[in-house]
């Protein structure tokens, strides 16, 4: 049934080509995610305010549930000019931008926290990157946390090498990887994980929970291993042909839309995972937690993994090395000291600030003396540097001026020191948490 409705919407795709819609700039996403899901919801939520902010002059069209086929198809069928977009899993879309990888590496980061930051301290990069593949990255979205899920008990990885593995067919770099960790990796098309696991051509594989829910795998595979393997991240694209085809003077609201649109369900998406393991439980999935000593094996499998993707070249070097960065955040949190120009005139002071992969947003209190509390402004980090810069501006008593500080700075060994300069008064500073 499901290959004849593919069959139907294909030649439904070719009897209509895009120049038919001479009114409109017609743009066709096709993506594997049901039509029920959150993540459907984004493209669609997307759609309907591009042909509402358009005038009915972009008109976006979504094929669910992989009824174009799998991600690779949709992408081919880009090329031919069937598709003008596709929302994609990270797999997919590394396979146009390597550096992609670099938002999944293995145990990196362990909370959506920890994400958005390395996200958004490498999404510039990443995107000029897919631009140069061919395509527009209007958003960016989570799938959710990669968990190991078999047949029988394991904890660690010495059980997992034990059983054989799911790997995605048409990713023998992976293949190659789990064959150097010591695995049994089965290379299989996603449509058959499924069956491979009744027929017992595999025991084992790793997915989202979400995933192991929907297609009911884990009904035959109820052990989970409660480890976040990697996060599995996702985003909509456009060929860039189309999206210059689009006026100019509307790309930037496109944009703006496109991207409230995968805000607005972050957290339904994100809160799904957790939702699924929750309902899975009830019919019997076993959660296997490992020890503490079992969690270091697990991080030592991971750290060799993460080399292994960069010595390899699977993930580029510089995009492997701005992640590992941005994956550890030394600055975010309250820090407190002196400043003042010379060690008899100081001032105590105290900042709050959190680090989002690019900005510093924070505030400056004044303690001693006491003054008006000032926002960060202007501010940035350059975590390979340590080096550190924002600026603020601090209500005087009544009748006196407002007076402007500008603040550079090096965070060294949980220390950050350095100078700030207001109009022609200079002074050092240093801080600790």
């Amino acid at each position: 049934m499901k290959a004849l409705l593919r069959t139907a919407t294909l030649a439904l795709l070719i009897a209509v080509p895009v120049a038919a819609y001479s009114q409109t700039i017609s743009i066709r996403i096709g993506t594997v995610a049901p039509a029920d899901s959150p993540w459907y919801e984004v493209i669609n939520r997307m759609g309907q305010d591009w042909k509402k902010a358009s005038n009915g002059r972009v008109d976006v069209h979504i094929f669910p549930g992989g009824v174009l086929g799998d991600e690779n198809e949709m992408l081919r069928k880009v090329k031919l000019g069937q598709l003008q977009g596709v929302g994609l899993s990270g797999v997919g879309l590394a396979r146009i931008a390597p550096g992609i990888g670099a938002l999944q590496l293995p145990m990196l980061v362990n909370s959506f926290e920890d994400l958005d930051r390395v996200r958004n301290g490498m999404e510039p990069r990443l995107k000029s990157a897919m631009e140069k593949g061919g395509f527009k990255v209007v958003n960016f979205s989570d799938v959710g946390w990669v968990h190991f899920f078999t047949k029988a008990k394991a904890r660690t990885p010495t059980d997992l090498k034990k059983l054989r593995l799911f790997i995605n067919a048409d990713d023998p770099d992976s293949e190659k990887l789990y064959l150097d960790l010591g695995f049994k990796p089965v290379p299989l098309g996603v449509t058959d994980l499924l069956t491979s696991l009744k027929t017992g051509l595999i025991d084992a594989f790793d997915v989202p929970p979400l995933f192991a829910l929907s297609d009911q795998s884990f009904g035959v595979a109820n052990h989970m291993i409660d480890v976040k393997w990697a996060p599995l991240i996702g985003a909509t694209i456009i060929d860039n042909k189309v999206w210059d085809r689009i006026p100019a003077a509307l790309r930037p609201e496109l944009e703006r839309i496109a991207e409230a649109s995968g805000v607005s369900l972050r957290s339904q998406i994100r809160a799904s995972g957790d939702q699924a393991i929750a309902k899975m439980k009830q019919h019997d999935l076993i959660i296997e937690t490992p020890t503490a000593t079992e969690m270091a094996e697990w991080r030592a499998m991971a750290k060799t993994a993460r080399d292994k993707l960069r010595d390899r070249g699977i993930v580029p070097a510089a995009d492997f090395d701005e992640a590992i960065l941005l994956g550890i955040d030394p600055l975010s949190g309250v820090w407190s000291g002196d400043w003042g120009p010379n060690a008899t005139s100081r001032n105590q002071v105290r900042i709050e600030m959190k680090w989002d992969g690019r900005a510093v947003k924070g505030v400056l209190h004044s303690v001693n003396p006491q003054r008006t509390d000032a926002s960060l402004q202007n501010s940035n980090f350059a975590p390979a540097t340590g080096e550190f810069h924002f600026e603020a501006s601090i209500k005087a008593p009544p009748g006196g001026a407002d007076v402007r500080y500008v603040v550079d700075g090096k965070l060294i060994n949980g220390s950050i020191t350095g100078a700030w300069v207001s109009g022609t008064n200079k002074a050092d500073f240093k801080l600790s948490k």
